[in-house]
């Protein structure tokens, strides 16, 4: 009989270990068993690199106060500052999970200006994923990470899918140099590069 996908091979087993007893000797606080057997199969046994992101997280959990927000809050805030952006998550052919992301340029051509408002600076945009920053509970900025993090967390849902990564197709129509954030890209791509333990395999 095959072994279920979902168990940890004897590898992943002592790399979760070994993790596990260094998050108790650094305290480093951690939601459950399975949040550590997440990192330890995306760093594959790494403990300085699974460290390293669990630290890195943390940090921006608490930069953001990202505790204070919950998942339908941050849902209907944004679907009001970016009509028609939306993030879902389901499966490929093969089974695996994938991530769904509309950039549409509907929702672009609707902020273009406040966009270059925002950031003050000419010709500069934030894409619709990032609506102008504000500061009042929920942000804008906490509502964006909040939906991209839910993203996450569906897409790695079991230990299966930790383990074969997940794809991204994004509808990025009408998105260029014009209105490209690089401040955006920084702060998205330490999610998925050097944070959440997932793994894009394809995008």
């Amino acid at each position: 009989m095959q072994a279920d996908k979902n168990e940890l091979t004897p590898q992943e087993l002592a790399w979760f270990r070994e993790l596990k007893l260094l998050c108790e000797t650094h305290h480093m606080e951690v939601s459950s068993d399975y949040e550590i057997a997440c990192y330890a199969l995306v760093c594959k046994g790494s403990t300085v690199k699974a460290l390293s992101r669990m630290a890195k997280m943390k940090k921006l959990e608490r930069e953001h106060n990202l505790s204070s927000i919950d998942s339908v809050t941050a849902y209907q805030t944004l679907a009001k500052l970016c009509p028609g952006m939306f993030a879902a998550c389901g499966r490929d052919k093969q089974g695996n999970a994938d991530a769904d992301l509309q950039f549409s340029s509907t929702s672009q051509n609707a902020f273009h200006r406040p966009f270059q408002e925002a950031e003050k600076r000419p010709g500069r945009y934030l894409p619709p994923l990032l609506p102008p920053f504000t500061h009042s509970p929920p942000s804008s900025r906490q509502c964006t990470l909040k939906v991209l993090l839910d993203a996450f967390d569906a897409s790695t849902a079991s230990i299966h899918d930790v383990r074969e990564g997940t794809s991204w197709l994004c509808n990025c129509n009408g998105m260029g140099w014009s209105n490209f954030s690089f401040e955006m890209e920084k702060k998205i791509s330490m999610l998925y590069q050097d944070g959440y333990p997932i793994k894009i395999k394809a995008m």
